[in-house]
C-alpha cells in the first residue's frame, strides 16, 4: 500500500506544481462561455491538450528503458531550460475565440503551449517509473484535471 500512496502523493504534487497556471487560463476561458463556446468544449479541449503533453512526456518512460539511470537525473535540468526559454519568449494572453471551431483549437493549443513545464517535469518522472507507477500517475493526473 505504501508504494501506491507514495506514487499518488508524487503524482498529485507534480500535477499541482505544473498545472497551477492552467487553473487561471481555464478560469479565463470559462468566463468567456456563451452560445458558441460552452463549458463542455473547454473541458474536452483541456483533456485533449493535456493528453498531447502526456504523449510527448511518455518518451521519457520509453527512454528510461533505454538510457542509463545516471542520465535520467540530467532530465531534471529540462524544466530550467524550458523556463528560461519561456521567460525570453513571453507571449500575450490568448484572445477570445470567435467560434466553437476556434475555441476547440484555442483551448487545446493554449493548454499545449502552456505545458512546457509539464513536459519538463513529467518526462523524468515517467522515465523513473515502472509500468504500475506510470498507470497510477496517469490515473491521478486525469482525475485531477476534473478537479
Amino acid at each position: 500500500m505504501a508504494p501506491i500512496l507514495s506514487t499518488l502523493v508524487t503524482a498529485t504534487l507534480a500535477f499541482a506544481a505544473t498545472n497551477i497556471d492552467d487553473i487561471f487560463v481555464v478560469t479565463l476561458f470559462f468566463s468567456q462561455t456563451g452560445r458558441d463556446f460552452r463549458s463542455a468544449h473547454i473541458v474536452a479541449r483541456q483533456y485533449l491538450g493535456f493528453t498531447a503533453l502526456v504523449a510527448i512526456s511518455l518518451v521519457g518512460f520509453f527512454g528510461g528503458r533505454i538510457l542509463p539511470r545516471d542520465w535520467i537525473g540530467l532530465l531534471g535540468f529540462l524544466p530550467i531550460f524550458i523556463g528560461i526559454r519561456r521567460w525570453i519568449h513571453r507571449h500575450d494572453p490568448p484572445q477570445r475565440p470567435k467560434s466553437s471551431v476556434a475555441s476547440t483549437i484555442t483551448v487545446a493549443s493554449v493548454t499545449f503551449a502552456n505545458g512546457g513545464d509539464n513536459i519538463g517535469v513529467y518526462t523524468p518522472l515517467f522515465a523513473s517509473s515502472d509500468a504500475a507507477r506510470l498507470t497510477i500517475t496517469l490515473f491521478a493526473f486525469y482525475v485531477l484535471i476534473a478537479v
